[in-house]
């Protein structure tokens, strides 16, 4: 191919050479693109694509850990490529995993046993493949004892993950109640043949970082009884799912009696529970609870007002299992009754989420007390004024507020 060659221009005793567009013309390499446009072009890509730019480019895959750091989470179930060398490429650090633990999972437990040490966060499923075998089944010995080991190398990590059966968890109580550094526990607990014990939680008071802590369970909560309930007071926030209605919420006071933060979003709460709410942690800041037809259709509410530090109030417009046999069509709130929630002088922020098969919605004019509060509809700022139009939220429009 015929090539140009550079051009000359005299000036005088001057001479300047300039080279044709053709010469200045040069592919450029990955590592002339600052990180901001390969962050751009990561984006982009599919994330089979990634894994494979990450494995084979060091440039890449150092653009990938700078730029996403500790937000970055390894996942890894039965069918993790074991040929993959995980945690061992270039500059790679994992702070973050998340485990499917089942019987096929010896490919890659020696991986998580090294990255142990330094490892931020770990999300735990220790469960077999059928779930349908889930009552029965209990974890290989030699799984367990591997297991154990790990927890008792996490000498950094924050935040703990698992969702076993009781029995599973059981076996692992006294590992995690050795994890010092422990500030955020979330335990889900599947379904077996036996009950779960809060006394479980009774060694918690030893982990002197805990500030959170969310129970899931799917079995029968198993009252104290004779069993002492030993207080865990660092901490601070707590969230409940799915236990037994008639299981006392006064049994989580034993064991959380300094909260600031309660997400009971999941329980099914009439107003003598709720009241038992009010009065058992009068220094609630941050309160998330689940509306039902038990709480829209009495005076309820006003019993926030006995919160003298309350600041955020999230209302979860949802029916439960005990409203099956109501009519939805008429199953409706009016926005009047939050002009006693609005009262609340230290209230900052109100919360009305609702979903489309929710059965509830709320309609009216919305009031103006408090204008100072901020208020929140599925999300979505509302403005409160005097002269403000009236809404109707339908549940069947979920994220909509519909001018009436």
């Amino acid at each position: 191919m015929f090539r140009k060659g550079p051009l000359f221009i005299q000036f005088g005793e001057e001479k300047i050479e300039m080279e044709t567009k053709e010469d200045k013309l040069t592919v450029p390499e990955l590592s002339d693109f600052p990180n901001e446009i390969l962050a751009l072009i990561f984006q982009h890509l599919r994330f089979p694509d990634r894994l494979r730019m990450s494995a084979v480019c060091r440039r890449w895959n150092q653009l990938v850990f700078a730029f996403f750091g500790d937000r970055i989470m390894l996942h890894l179930n039965a069918s993790t490529d074991c040929s993959v060398p995980i945690g061992r490429l270039s500059d790679r650090s994992y702070r973050n995993v998340q485990v499917f633990w089942t019987e096929d999972s010896s490919g890659w437990m020696d991986a998580v046993e090294d990255l142990a040490p330094k490892l931020l966060s770990l999300d735990l499923y220790i469960m077999p493949e059928e779930r349908g075998f889930l009552a029965k089944w209990n974890p290989p010995p030699s799984l367990m004892e591997q297991f154990l080991r790990i927890l008792a190398n996490l000498e950094s990590l924050g935040t703990l993950f698992i969702n076993t059966t009781p029995t599973t968890f059981g076996a692992v109580l006294e590992a995690i109640h050795d994890l010092t550094n422990l500030a955020t526990l979330m335990v889900e607990i599947r379904i077996d043949d036996g009950s779960f014990a809060l006394s479980s939680f009774n060694g918690l008071c030893r982990l002197p970082k805990l500030r959170a802590v969310s129970i899931c369970s799917y079995v029968p909560l198993c009252a104290p009884g004779k069993d002492r309930l030993v207080p865990a007071p660092f901490v601070e926030s707590l969230t409940l799912e799915q236990y037994s209605p008639c299981f006392s919420i006064l049994n989580f006071y034993k064991l959380f009696p300094c909260l600031t933060k309660l997400d009971v979003r999941q329980v099914e709460m009439d107003p003598e529970e709720l009241e038992l709410v009010v009065v058992t942690w009068p220094a609630l800041e941050v309160l998330v609870i689940g509306l039902n037809s038990s709480l829209l259709n009495t005076t309820a509410l006003e019993m926030l007002q006995q919160l003298p530090k309350l600041r955020k109030l999230e209302l979860q417009t949802q029916v439960y299992c005990t409203d099956e046999c109501i009519e939805f069509d008429f199953l409706q709130a009016s926005f009047y009754l939050l002009e006693t929630i609005f009262q609340i002088p230290t209230l900052e922020e109100l919360r009305l989420v609702h979903g489309p098969v929710a059965g509830i919605w709320w309609s009216g004019q919305i009031p103006t007390d408090a204008p100072s509060c901020r208020l929140y509809i599925n999300g979505i700022y509302v403005p409160r004024t005097n002269d403000g139009p009236s809404f109707k939220c339908d549940a069947s429009e979920e994220g909509t507020a519909i001018m009436s």
